[in-house]
């Protein structure tokens, strides 16, 4: 019987920092990553604290209603943009009170900080900005 494996052979030499793997599959563990810490934030979110409590069934309820898009999406394409580990999640009103922003924090691979925020509704790219002094 023919064992099959889950992941490709370079990712788990590369999760272990062995050769050139690390390179190769950095985007692969990364988009890992932001799926762990997406599914880390949705089944944390709903035990979080009155006022957050707040934020969460506001959240669902925009998304319902289909003014924003859903989170996981936004997380892609800040992928995308800068590659990296997703570190913050914010999604807040604009001046307009229809209108709402994701702002992601990632985490890239030299250790900088970039703010990267997209409008919640469509996904565009609004700004990208990186948090070092």
């Amino acid at each position: 019987m023919q064992r099959t494996r889950a992941f490709p052979k370079g990712y788990l030499a590369a999760r272990q920092g062995k050769s050139g793997a690390r390179d190769r599959y950095w985007p692969m563990m990364m988009l890992a990553v932001a799926v762990a810490v997406a599914v880390a934030v949705a089944v944390l979110m709903p035990r979080s604290a009155e006022a957050g409590d707040d934020d969460v069934e506001l959240a669902r309820r925009l998304f319902s209603q289909g003014h924003i898009l859903p989170l996981e999406q936004l997380l892609t394409r800040a992928q995308s943009v800068r590659s990296g580990i997703p570190v913050e999640v914010e999604l807040h009103a604009e001046d307009d009170p229809h209108r709402y922003v994701y702002e992601i924090e990632m985490l890239d691979r030299e250790g900088a900080v970039w703010s990267i925020a997209f409008d919640a509704k469509t996904g565009q790219l609004i700004d990208l900005d990186s948090d070092e002094d």
